[in-house]
């Protein structure tokens, strides 16, 4: 077993749980969660969840526990990804922080990796391995801290972008929305109104077999120029929504922004026929029993469309933009 604590954005807390859980489902583990305070969780797994972690875009912060007493910790397993075939070159570590009112010291902890590791030193400032001690429910437990996605995400975010036209997608909620799709690396997966490109650059990054098509021209050329300068793959082409030109039964999972009638053309198309034409679209190049992610609004009555057309509604999430903006974000299976 293996036993964690975990933090969401409190922002979207319910995307943030919806997207652990479908990452959850994607990678077949199986786990037990338990909320010990407000968005933070305790989580038993009978899989590692390091991967998991990776991937997700609102998982703020994640810890493995590694147990409440330092002498019963298997610090050769823990250091043994960083050993080195030279005996010359130190292991290094950091404690980050010990929570007030807890019974293990830094002294303790450094004497039982010590006791172990005999070439290990501290390092405060490139440690290969950072630990930190918490009170979880009146114990005490050491703690190592994961990098997450959201880590890696955040420096890819709008304001850091050579462009970023004012419709473009956060990389956030578009990582989110692409972990919904339920894909694993080297699956296909598919953004048909992909504009400036931001859900493919999570999804190059996450090593799923990436394509992106858009109507306008001046949306590709922007999404292959972003993603060249992130230095990441995909296939982007010219392509109507409505019209895509992929085989059936080809991809493994959609996940998409589609235009709201709002600032963004609908192409003399009305919503509800340009809905309509996606989403069958949409259903006939998904594999069987596969995903479809869509945002929409209010006024857009997704849910019957999908339906109609053969896809079983498992989840639609709320999310208030502004005061004009409510969106919506639909998880289809097909």
């Amino acid at each position: 077993m293996f036993s964690y604590r975990i933090t969401f954005d409190g922002s979207l807390r319910d995307l943030a749980m919806i997207e652990f859980l479908s990452l959850i489902n994607t990678y077949g583990a199986s786990v037990n969660m338990q909320e010990i305070k407000y968005k933070t969780f305790l989580v038993d797994s009978n899989i590692p969840l390091e991967a998991i972690f990776l991937r997700s875009a609102l998982i703020t912060r994640a810890e493995r526990i590694l147990g409440s007493d330092p002498w019963n910790i298997d610090w050769n397993k823990l250091f043994n990804s960083f050993s080195t075939d030279s005996n010359n070159i130190a292991l290094t570590y950091r404690i980050e922080k010990i929570e007030p009112n807890c019974k293990i010291g830094i002294k303790d902890i450094d004497a039982a990796i010590r006791s172990t590791i005999p070439n290990v030193r501290v390092s405060m400032t490139y440690p290969q391995i950072v630990l930190c001690v918490r009170k979880i429910q009146k114990h005490d437990f050491i703690c190592q801290p994961l990098k997450t996605g959201r880590d890696y995400c955040l420096e890819r975010q709008l304001k850091y972008r050579p462009y970023a036209p004012s419709a473009a997608m956060d990389s956030l909620l578009s990582r989110a929305l692409v972990n919904l799709s339920h894909l694993l690396p080297n699956e296909i997966f598919l953004d048909p109104f992909c504009g400036t490109g931001s859900l493919l650059i999570e999804a190059a990054f996450m090593g799923l077999k990436t394509f992106g098509s858009d109507i306008n021209p001046q949306h590709v050329r922007a999404s292959r120029m972003l993603l060249e300068y992130y230095n990441v793959q995909a296939t982007v082409r010219i392509a109507d929504a409505r019209d895509l030109p992929f085989e059936d039964n080809f991809i493994d999972g959609i996940a998409t922004d589609p235009p709201y009638g709002l600032s963004s053309s609908t192409y003399g198309e009305s919503l509800y026929r340009l809905y309509e034409k996606f989403l069958g679209e949409g259903y006939r190049v998904l594999k069987d029993s596969r995903f479809l992610v869509t945002c929409f609004t209010p006024n857009i009555p997704v849910t019957e469309l999908a339906k109609s057309i053969g896809f079983e509604v498992l989840d639609v999430i709320t999310m208030r933009v502004h005061s004009k903006l409510t969106r919506l974000i639909g998880i289809l299976r097909s």
